[in-house]
């Protein structure tokens, strides 16, 4: 298991542009992802953990902590989310996430998110 706290991300509207009729992801994603992949690079330090496997199946538990009261679609997080997960390396693909859940919690300045990262055992 794999449990992380993590900065909100930035919003899908702000991690893609669109230059010269090609889709690029924006600064503001490009230096998301970089700080996902330095928080791992930390933890699996710390905790001697290891990324899952190709062949694994999983799920993730999200709590989002959100920075204040404005109104945010939980939904628009979890690509950004997704992506940012996989290119810093906890897992091969995001295609392998067969179980998300997200839960909206009390307000955090600055906002955050944690994460919980397992294998899925079905049927168990």
């Amino acid at each position: 298991m794999i449990e992380l706290e993590l900065p909100m991300p930035p919003s899908a509207n702000r991690y893609w542009r669109y230059v010269n009729g090609k889709v690029l992801k924006s600064k503001q994603a490009r230096d998301y992802i970089k700080t996902i992949g330095d928080l791992w690079m930390v933890y699996k330090a710390q905790k001697k953990a290891k990324a899952f496997g190709k062949d694994q199946r999983l799920q993730i538990y999200i709590q989002v902590f959100p920075p204040n009261r404005i109104r945010r679609d939980l939904d628009n997080l979890l690509k950004v989310l997704m992506d940012s997960l996989e290119h810093a390396g906890l897992f091969t693909n995001d295609e392998q996430i067969d179980d998300i859940r997200i839960m909206r919690m009390e307000i955090y300045p600055g906002g955050k998110m944690v994460i919980c990262l397992r294998e899925l055992i079905k049927g168990g």
